[in-house]
């Protein structure tokens, strides 16, 4: 059976011993891993019935969905990459992650009513919202962030 698969993000690549699949962007950085007791299985759907980990919205093993900013400790990185260099980023459907600064520039025009009217963005450098009136969610880094 192939050990390795092509995929328009890039390539995965079974490792049986370690119980993994790795996934890999065009450039050969790591998205993330899949770990899974009955690995081999896994792969079979990939190699005979073309299912797509990032596509068909795997998890990891541990609960995190495999996507195109990666997953886990690295992708979590690139995703505060892409929110540093913008202000946000959606990694999920209305999922956000802001700076403080975005953050703080866009509180001037919420209502009065709103709960996180008076929040101080600026005890934390990011923060996990969305446009459904979630409460925002500080952290700093990826050692503190909250579950994606």
């Amino acid at each position: 059976m192939e050990k390795e698969k092509s995929f328009s993000w890039g390539h995965a690549e079974v490792d049986e011993m370690g119980g993994l699949i790795n996934c890999f962007d065009r450039a050969g950085d790591a998205f993330g891993s899949i770990v899974s007791d009955d690995i081999m299985s896994l792969w079979r759907e990939i190699i005979r019935d073309g299912a797509d980990p990032i596509k068909d919205g795997w998890e990891d093993g541990a609960g995190i969905t495999c996507c195109l900013d990666g997953w886990g400790q690295d992708g979590l990185q690139r995703v505060m990459d892409h929110a540093t260099d913008s202000g946000s980023y959606e990694p999920y459907h209305n999922m956000y992650i802001a700076t403080a600064e975005t953050m703080a520039s866009k509180q001037e025009d919420w209502s009065d009513d709103d709960k996180a009217k008076d929040t101080d963005f600026s005890a934390h450098s990011f923060w996990v919202t969305d446009e459904e009136g979630m409460l925002p969610v500080g952290f700093d880094s990826v050692w503190d962030a909250p579950a994606l």
